[in-house]
């Protein structure tokens, strides 16, 4: 199998592929929609696949605003420290973990470690539907 010339490949039917394996739906994450601190990988862009996500760099004591989505969100942490709040819980966990947030649940989260945080935040839709409840993009003080 020929290697990926990016980190992010799409494919719908439709899209031709060469000899090396590559297509015209290969994207760069450099490439991706940037979003504050984070690469957004919107599913509808790409082939309409059925999964969008955020591939967020998060400086230490900044996150999101308080928001809720219709469908569940799961938070791979790859790096650092995080303090997640679903409703009226706070829960501290570290690079390694993965969270899922259920539907409807308000949440937010805050880098609480001395280092930027890396983790992907997976939608399981093409267009991402956020309702927030707090100002987004905002550094939060825990």
């Amino acid at each position: 199998m020929a290697a990926c010339k990016h980190a992010v490949r799409s494919y719908c039917r439709s899209t031709p592929i060469d000899k090396k394996g590559h297509s015209d739906a290969d994207t760069a994450i450099q490439d991706l929609p940037k979003n504050g601190s984070s690469y957004l990988f919107p599913g509808s862009e790409h082939g309409n696949a059925p999964v969008s996500f955020f591939l967020s760099y998060t400086l230490p004591g900044h996150g999101p605003g308080l928001h809720m989505h219709p469908y569940a969100e799961t938070f791979i942490v790859q790096k650092g420290q995080v303090t997640f709040y679903l409703e009226y819980q706070a829960i501290e966990v570290e690079g390694g973990t993965i969270l899922v947030v259920p539907p409807n649940t308000p949440h937010r989260f805050i880098n609480s470690g001395d280092e930027p945080l890396q983790q992907i935040s997976i939608h399981p839709v093409s267009e991402m539907i956020t309702h927030w409840l707090e100002e987004p993009n905002q550094p939060t003080n825990a």
